[in-house]
């Protein structure tokens, strides 16, 4: 379940421990990101759509903030390292094992869906020891099919990329037929191996609600201000 943190002016999830874990999907109300969050390292990546995946095993000397170039996902053991992704519409996911402590963030627009984004982080973290019985995810806001129309070319790639699912994920409108990848994001993780009682969204449209959230498609995002986007963000405490 989702509840709203007033604190840090983001949404969080039962399904991560208090204490341990310090997450959220920032709302409009959460400025001057990440200040007042201690940390000792900052990650953000520059999200260009793909599903490539870094692992942060050691802190650099003398660095707080850390871009990483060509990244849509990374993952750390570490504690005190604050782990984040930008969003306006897009997914951001964020992923906690229970038994090994690992903790992983990923972005995907609907080419990072269509990728099989989430898969490839499970399976990531599988190769860093994680059972994916033992791995809690957690999806942010992001845009709903209620908003989401695509045009037939890129429904076509959908189409014959998750045959089975496409009655689940090709929603008909007045307008034309429109994408869900909200459905596709949580079926990819159930194929990945992802226990449905490990699994939480919240399941609102950051379209609809962009007087909350910021929204591409609402007209309110701006990805080269860091006040005017969406902050996701997870770390363990120490």
């Amino acid at each position: 379940m989702t509840i709203y943190n007033d604190s840090l002016k983001s949404y969080t999830s039962t399904l991560l421990p208090k204490g341990f874990l310090l997450h959220g999907f920032g709302t409009k109300a959460l400025s001057d990101f990440p200040q007042h969050i201690p940390h000792k390292l900052w990650i953000s990546m520059n999200q260009v759509h793909e599903t490539h995946i870094q692992h942060i095993n050691t802190l650099p000397d003398n660095v707080g903030t850390l871009q990483l170039d060509q990244s849509d996902g990374v993952s750390t053991f570490l504690r005190d390292v604050l782990l984040t992704v930008k969003t306006g519409d897009c997914i951001a996911a964020l992923y906690y094992d229970r038994k090994t402590q690992l903790i992983a963030i990923s972005h995907q627009g609907w080419k990072g869906v269509l990728a099989h984004m989430s898969e490839k982080m499970i399976e990531h973290m599988r190769n860093l020891g994680s059972d994916p019985s033992d791995i809690n995810v957690i999806m942010g806001p992001s845009i709903g099919h209620c908003c989401n129309r695509f045009s037939k070319p890129e429904l076509r790639l959908f189409m014959e990329e998750f045959p089975a699912d496409a009655d689940r994920i090709i929603i008909p409108y007045a307008d034309g037929e429109h994408l869900d990848t909200r459905t596709l994001t949580y079926l990819q993780c159930i194929k990945a191996g992802i226990q449905e009682k490990n699994f939480d969204t919240f399941s609102c449209c950051t379209k609809c609600m962009s007087d909350t959230f910021w929204s591409h498609r609402g007209g309110t995002y701006q990805s080269t201000d860091v006040n005017r986007v969406g902050w996701n963000f997870i770390m363990k405490i120490s």
